[in-house]
């Protein structure tokens, strides 16, 4: 058993906001990243299952039986400014695709949407959960 508090997703209030709850989250303070997790199929070689984040969430309330959570704020232009700094260069960082045969590819559990049930982690456990899970093994033949 993970060592890792692992709280659930409850409600989902709207595009931006949802509600946690679990044992524990009413030590989680206000300010917190939570991270909604995605657990797909064994990774093989590994065999552990793929866990990779769906959406990345800051307390933004703590109600003691459950915290409401949002999306982080993120800065972004209006249009005029934009435009009054058109000369204004900016970079853009990008990765460029890898070659691969598509047939092989896992598929990223992340990429579906958040729904009531997820799993959510703090963020700066994400590694011990990763770790904590047990890896599939076969029943022991006898």
């Amino acid at each position: 058993m993970s060592a890792v508090p692992i709280y659930q997703v409850v409600a989902i209030l709207d595009r931006t906001t949802v509600l946690v709850a679990g044992g524990g989250i009413e030590a989680v303070s206000v300010g917190s990243d939570l991270l909604v997790l995605a657990v797909g199929a064994v990774i093989p070689g590994a065999n552990v299952p793929l866990v990779v984040p769906k959406a990345r969430l800051e307390v933004t309330q703590n109600a003691g039986k459950y915290v409401i959570a949002r999306p982080p704020e993120i800065e972004t232009e209006s249009t005029w400014t934009a435009l009054m700094a058109a000369a204004r260069s900016t970079t853009v960082r990008q990765r460029p695709p890898l070659s691969v045969d598509e047939k092989t590819m896992l598929g990223n559990p992340g990429a579906v949407a958040v729904k009531v049930g997820d799993p959510v982690i703090r963020e700066t456990q994400f590694r011990e959960y990763a770790l904590s899970l047990q890896p599939a093994v076969a029943p022991a033949q006898e």
